[in-house]
């Protein structure tokens, strides 16, 4: 038997003890009615032991009829029958979860069209290699796709390279036939992934090569579809092309997204989370879910500019302005992409109001990332505890009376000869300029979007002398206020200490 192990690095997932292997195979099916009966009873011909679980989104050919036949006289067949036609990739998603929750150790997924021949199975779940992902190849045996046509060849090719190059999988990524050892594999992985369409399957796997899970290939020989006809159409491609380049951008410039950490976030931090108001949520959405509706230009522009020139230029004003190894509060950390290399010269507490926020800068940090929930309304902090405060794009998020109680928190947390460093954007920043232009253009050609590009900025800079009285209000004096193009004029880099 031929495997290829094309992982660089092995899982870092914990080890439990040894227990007895429990395993699924999950078949989505839709309209499958004339392969189901062929396809069940070459399965249970299978001398491995495995529970059956198809998945049918309400066939209206009558699937899971069939398969309730074959549930009512063996009790390893399962069926989870759906509302309505849901998505090749929410099928998958939900028969993952499934597993989870029935304490499967295993999870194998196949198509139910019979070009997954019950034998391919049969060696994914006997196969020896230390893996956590199995995975069949048809690129690795010539003549491996007897009898597909030039379309569907072409396809595979096509998405085969593209995987291969984009988003640097050296696997057949788009191929359904494969086993996830689930009880080594964090089930947060899995919720990462967002396609519901056939784009799961590359994504899933991408997020799994991102989480360096070990995975290998076996190869594999896939015949053409005998009996019915393939569910893809130009609208699952579209959708496809799409999710493809947008994980390309990602990669280039938010690889953090695609990676989640054994949480260090304490316990208490945890509950309090489960009591804040909705503004948390709303956070955890914006770091989320709402990333995802964003426009792919959108992420194009803004991961360029925050790598190579609001960082940079951010860096310059930390390391100019406080002393090695000094006690720092991130105020409203976001991800920490500008803290990946201020983290070792300093004592850096992250600290934010989205557990979600927390998890990409530990994923963009690493080990030396640590993190704390809290609103920095009400810092979690004992009096002069830091040499120095700093956020960047979080003061214009708040209305005056909250500015004044922010700043009052940080003064109290602040050491007496400590500083604070505010990147705030202003009304007049070339950012806001073009942001309202992009808000015309929408306007005028009448584009509706559920989500908002980046959250209200209720309380940019209007002018040094309002800034100034704030400050002061607050027992704080002004130290510096620069604007200027190292950051291509977006922000005001507000250093401010305490009045004495």
């Amino acid at each position: 038997m031929i495997v290829r192990d094309v992982s660089n690095q092995t899982s870092q997932a914990l080890r439990g003890p040894a227990k007895p292997i429990r395993r699924l195979l999950a078949i989505p099916t839709y309209n499958e009615a004339q392969n189901i009966d062929r396809l069940l009873s070459s399965l249970l011909k299978i001398e491995a032991t495995f529970d059956i679980l198809i998945v049918d989104d309400s066939s209206p050919d009558g699937t899971s009829d069939v398969v309730r036949t074959f549930s009512a006289k063996n009790e390893r067949i399962k069926l989870l029958q759906r509302p309505g036609k849901l998505g090749i990739g929410s099928a998958h998603r939900e028969a993952i979860f499934w597993a989870y929750k029935n304490n499967y150790s295993e999870i194998a997924t196949m198509d139910a069209d019979l070009t997954h021949a019950p034998e391919d199975l049969a060696r994914l779940f006997n196969c020896t290699e230390n893996a956590d992902v199995i995975i069949t190849s048809r690129f690795i045996l010539p003549g491996s796709l007897p009898g597909w046509n030039m379309w569907r060849l072409a396809l595979t090719q096509i998405g085969h390279v593209a995987t291969r190059f984009l988003l640097g999988m050296p696997y057949d990524s788009t191929g359904a036939l494969r086993l996830y050892k689930i009880e080594k594999i964090p089930k947060r992985i899995f919720e990462l992934a967002i396609s519901n369409g056939y784009s799961f399957i590359f994504e899933i796997l991408l997020l799994l090569h991102a989480n360096s899970l070990k995975i290998v290939e076996l190869p594999v020989v896939l015949p053409s579809r005998i009996i019915g006809s393939s569910k893809m159409n130009f609208r699952e491609i579209r959708l496809s092309v799409e999710l493809l380049f947008r994980y390309f951008i990602v990669r280039l410039f938010l690889a953090e997204r695609l990676r989640v950490t054994s949480s260090r976030i304490k316990e208490t931090d945890l509950q309090q989370e489960q009591v804040a108001d909705s503004s948390s949520s709303a956070w955890d959405d914006y770091w989320g879910s709402a990333y995802d509706k964003r426009p792919l230009w959108y992420d194009i522009l803004a991961g360029f500019y925050r790598r190579w020139i609001i960082r940079p230029a951010f860096e310059n004003s930390i390391t100019s302005t406080f002393a090695p190894n000094s006690s720092l509060l991130h105020a409203g950390c976001g991800t920490g992409q500008v803290d990946v290399n201020l983290i070792a010269k300093y004592r850096i507490i992250a600290l934010d109001f989205s557990v979600r926020a927390l998890e990409l800068y530990q994923a963009t940090n690493g080990s030396l990332a640590e993190v704390k929930f809290g609103s920095i309304l009400s810092l979690p902090f004992p009096d002069c505890t830091f040499d120095g405060i700093y956020n960047l794009g979080v003061m214009e998020h708040f209305e005056n009376n909250e500015l004044e109680q922010v700043l009052r928190e940080f003064k109290r947390v602040l050491k007496p000869q400590g500083k604070i460093v505010l990147w705030w954007p202003p009304e007049f920043g070339s950012s806001v300029r073009v942001f309202k232009f992009f808000e015309q253009i929408y306007s005028l050609l009448k584009i509706k979007r559920e989500h908002l590009l980046y959250p209200a900025e209720i309380s940019r800079i209007k002018d040094r002398t309002s800034l100034e009285q704030l400050l002061n209000r607050c027992g704080l004096k002004l130290s510096s206020y620069e604007f200027g193009v190292r950051d291509l004029c977006t922000q005001v880099t507000v250093t401010a200490e305490p009045i004495q």
